[in-house]
């Protein structure tokens, strides 16, 4: 089960906002059983994640940083055995799900007391400032990733943090995307390689069914409980691959903590074919009048079945419960997915029926400058040249312009003019080595989906940029003959 929290003040009082339901309950103690073969009423990872306030400053200017108070520097995940912490994963880790303006706001507890002696030692070391590299973590990791990367509320809290951040920022961005766009379309390899940018709308501009965003207010126990999606005859059916899960939503107008409080809970039945199987339940979330629950297929699900699919709301609360039934028909497997954790998956190609993966383009990012005082926030230092902050519309790049070797150049430099040109030249480099760097890990699909594609651009970008404006300052000036010489 995992639980959202959202953490109102620097002490011990939460107030749940919202909820989801993640199943890590294993079938036997036999060993080589994964996170998907868990189910809830056995031996559970409970899951809770707490959200703080974002980060402000004090009467003397002093930044505040509520979670402090709960977790360590960049401390993201803590898997914990009886109260004590066992294993840790950075922050880091959110950037896979697309949520690096809210990492250091979020800590995951993940209590693993109920899972047996084998399964702990494939997941936890003795140095505990870590977990083990196995079948069993990964799959944990993906699962987590599933949970974390489509909550709403989760997505809206990052949109407005990062809407928060870049408001000033922006205003004067333009030019540069204008010129990055520009520089692209001059050479036909970068054209072939990036797309041109283009305003993306907010996601967040449509409405809750049963509530209105932050203003929602849920009832205790739900008045209705409807299937929603595109209905034919009167009937849901979806079209699932062989080796994936696939999700259905509810419309209603209970709490989000409905499935998981202490008292008074609702619980849903999944029956396929006339069975209870509450063991092809992956996920169940509720949040701000939307449900949405994730199945998976059985084992021995193969192209051309049919099955029928049932859900019951259970509470001794109300009188009727609440039933709705889908049909799902199995098609043939789909190719698993690759590249690194941090950048969008590739679309596929309608030209080819959707079979094939075409290479992955992006649009112009947004590039904002930063400086000294913005180091701590973006976690640079005077060596530092590109940070990549990920995002569901491409991502954004921050570029330190106080870098101890650009700096020194300048230094150097007498003339404004060449001075700018210099900063111009840095710029551009930079955004066009990142976003090299990104295409790279997304068109491999060699590269595992779990590749930190944020600190690589942070480490070699910073390992580039000594010699990048002696570089570029050469190649400007570089002669014909010399160039003869080289050839």
């Amino acid at each position: 089960m995992c639980t959202y929290h959202s953490i109102q003040r620097a002490n011990e009082r939460t107030r749940y906002n919202g909820n989801a339901a993640v199943r890590f309950v294993e079938k036997g103690i036999e060993r080589g059983k994964t996170a998907e073969d868990f189910k809830q009423d056995e031996k559970a990872i409970s899951c809770s994640v707490y959200l703080f306030k974002p980060h402000s400053k004090d009467e003397v200017g002093k930044e505040k940083k509520p979670e402090e108070k709960y977790r360590g520097r960049h401390e993201g995940i803590l898997f914990t055995v009886n109260g004590q912490t066992q294993g840790i994963l950075s922050d880091s880790f959110f950037s896979r799900m697309n949520l690096s303006y809210i990492k250091d706001s979020i800590l995951v507890i993940a209590d693993c007391s109920k899972i047996d002696v084998e399964h702990q030692e494939e997941l936890f070391m003795t140095s505990r400032d870590r977990i083990r590299t196995s079948d069993f973590s990964k799959d944990l990791e993906d699962c987590i990733v599933k949970e974390l990367r489509e909550h709403p509320g989760l997505k809206k809290v990052a949109y407005d943090r990062r809407n928060a951040a870049l408001r000033d920022r922006l205003a004067n961005n333009q030019p540069l995307k204008d010129m990055l766009q520009r520089i692209c379309k001059k050479s036909p390899v970068l054209t072939k390689l990036f797309v041109a940018g283009q305003d993306i709308a907010s996601p967040f501009t449509t409405t809750y069914t049963a509530g209105q965003g932050e203003s929602f207010e849920g009832k205790l126990h739900p008045t209705f409980f409807k299937l929603k999606g595109k209905f034919r005859d009167g009937k849901l059916v979806k079209a699932v691959p062989c080796n994936a899960s696939f999700r259905v939503q509810f419309d209603t107008d209970v709490q989000n903590d409905y499935f998981n409080r202490p008292s008074e809970a609702g619980s849903l039945v999944l029956k396929m074919d006339g069975v209870v199987r509450a063991d092809l339940i992956q996920h169940l979330s509720l949040y701000n009048g939307q449900a949405n629950l994730t199945v998976a297929l059985p084992a021995g699900a193969s192209d051309g079945d049919t099955h029928v699919f049932e859900t019951e709301i259970q509470d001794d609360y109300i009188v009727n419960s609440f039933e709705s039934s889908f049909y799902v028909n199995v098609i043939r497997a789909e190719e698993p997915r690759s590249g690194g954790a941090g950048v969008p998956h590739r679309p596929t190609d309608p030209k080819k029926n959707g079979n094939q993966q075409t290479p992955f383009r992006f649009a112009i990012p947004e590039i904002i400058p930063v400086t000294r005082d913005d180091w701590e926030q973006r976690g640079m230092d005077r060596f530092s040249a590109l940070v990549y902050e990920p995002t569901d519309d491409g991502g954004d790049y921050y570029l330190n312009m106080e870098n101890d070797y650009l700096l020194t150049e300048l230094r150097s430099v007498r003339d404004q003019s060449r001075i700018q040109l210099t900063k111009a030249r840095y710029t551009f480099s930079m955004a066009l080595i990142g976003m090299s760097i990104i295409s790279y890990y997304k068109n491999n699909p060699a590269e595992p989906e779990e590749t930190d594609v944020p600190a690589i651009v942070k480490r070699i970008t910073s390992m580039i940029s000594p010699v990048l404006i002696p570089m570029l300052e050469s190649m400007a000036n570089l002669e014909i003959d010399e160039a003869s010489v080289a050839a």
